[in-house]
């Protein structure tokens, strides 16, 4: 073999060995570049998955603060007219009484601890956010949550003045003629028992110690806000960041069309309440709702109080359309009518059964008469924020309400297609 052979054939040798090594080396960069980019996404995933849920700590918080708020003016301005607690609203002193009242039953939603138990799961994620200050602020910001949700349920400035207990006492006590239709106590009962509660020390106690616990809840509010905007900058989040983060993980809706939303929806709230919305597409709209209701029935004789349940079922036609983002409905209450109304009285003494059949159906008849004329004089123009899941097949609708103390609430309901 000629020198100039070998040569050539020695070069092509060193020249696959060099390709060889370059693509060796390549598949690793690219490995490696691929593998730190999932790393990268995973941690800017689990910090703002963190900072999103302690931005909704802090707004739950304040919205909170402020609904307490308004509940003790009310209260406060009842317990300054005690005298004429019977000229105030029946709103008023439901606000006032409900402030009063303990109810261990209620959920507060700055508690959801769920985002918390998944950033503390994660074995590695210190690792992962390779950021101490920033891991150490996280956990700072659920030990104040925690710290303040203990504080509630320990400290007496928090106690509320009126137990479940007592208020079951109560209401057991009371007879026919403090009740409403629904079984509710009336403006009059109502009045009454504010009274008794607004008496008692324990309640003075609640009123002046309002300010300390305002400031907790401002105190704690700032403490987080201030930890979280420290959060923002040292994982470089800009608030761009966030609503991308939203927009992909927490609000997965897209806009509703006429053509979309055309056919059937459900609302299934519970196995006793059930709502139709059919939406034609002439945009003409029927409801038909099947609702809980109940009514107290006195029997002297016996000395008790029966409560009988009245399932109702009813249809209101109406007309509907998009406009840009919302849904408007507008029914015609003259075309409302009752579908069922039926009396449950299978809890009902049958040793009275008999002797009250005639005011039994006298009842009946009053309660359906009460019930069709309430409808007929509700507001039946509905206007809500409507939106669907990114199946189409669920629709949100979002109203937002005044009520008469001034406050905001807003309300979602959900409607599955049919």
């Amino acid at each position: 073999m000629n020198k100039e052979k070998k040569g050539f054939l020695w070069k092509e040798f060193l020249t696959g060995v060099l390709a060889t090594a370059i693509g060796v080396g390549l598949s690793f960069a690219v490995n490696n570049m691929v593998e730190n980019h999932k790393k990268e996404q995973a941690r800017r995933h689990t910090a703002m998955m963190a900072i999103y849920d302690i931005d909704e700590i802090v707004r739950q918080l304040k919205e909170y603060r402020q609904k307490e708020e308004s509940y003790f003016k009310i209260a406060l301005y009842a317990d300054t007219h005690q005298d004429e607690l019977d000229d105030i609203s029946i709103d008023s002193l439901r606000i006032a009484t409900i402030y009063l009242i303990e109810d261990n039953s209620s959920t507060i939603p700055w508690t959801d601890d769920s985002k918390e138990k998944a950033f503390n799961g994660s074995m590695d994620a210190w690792q992962n956010l390779q950021n101490t200050q920033f891991y150490d602020n996280v956990l700072t910001c659920y030990r104040l949550r925690n710290e303040l949700l203990r504080m509630m349920e320990t400290e007496l400035v928090f106690r509320r003045p009126f137990s479940d207990e007592s208020f079951n006492d109560y209401f057991l006590k009371v007879n026919d003629t403090d009740l409403d239709y629904s079984g509710s106590l009336n403006k009059e009962s109502l009045a009454r028992l504010l009274r008794q509660i607004l008496q008692q020390p324990t309640a003075t106690r609640f009123l002046r110690t309002y300010f300390l616990r305002n400031a907790s809840y401002i105190g704690y509010a700032d403490k987080l806000e201030i930890l979280n905007r420290e959060n923002k900058v040292l994982m470089g989040i800009t608030s761009k960041d966030i609503d991308d983060y939203i927009k992909t993980n927490v609000d997965k809706t897209r806009p509703a069309t006429a053509k979309k939303i055309a056919g059937e929806w459900e609302t299934g709230q519970d196995e006793t309440r059930t709502e139709m919305f059919r939406f034609n597409p002439d945009n003409t709209v029927t409801l038909t709702s099947n609702t809980p209701f109940s009514m107290s029935y006195y029997l002297e004789e016996e000395g008790i109080t029966v409560a009988l349940e009245c399932p109702i079922s009813y249809g209101i036609d109406g007309t509907w359309e998009i406009v840009r983002d919302s849904l408007k409905m507008a029914f015609d209450p003259e075309s409302c009518k009752l579908l069922s109304f039926e009396m449950d009285l299978s809890h009902f003494p049958k040793s009275a059964l008999e002797r009250q059949k005639d005011s039994l159906d006298i009842k009946r008849q009053k309660v359906k008469d009460y019930v069709l004329e309430y409808l007929k004089s509700a507001d039946w123009s509905l206007t809500d924020k409507v939106a669907l899941d990114i199946t189409g097949n669920v629709m949100f609708l979002t109203s937002e309400r005044t009520t008469s103390w001034g406050e905001t609430e807003t309300d979602q309901q959900q409607l599955v297609r049919k």
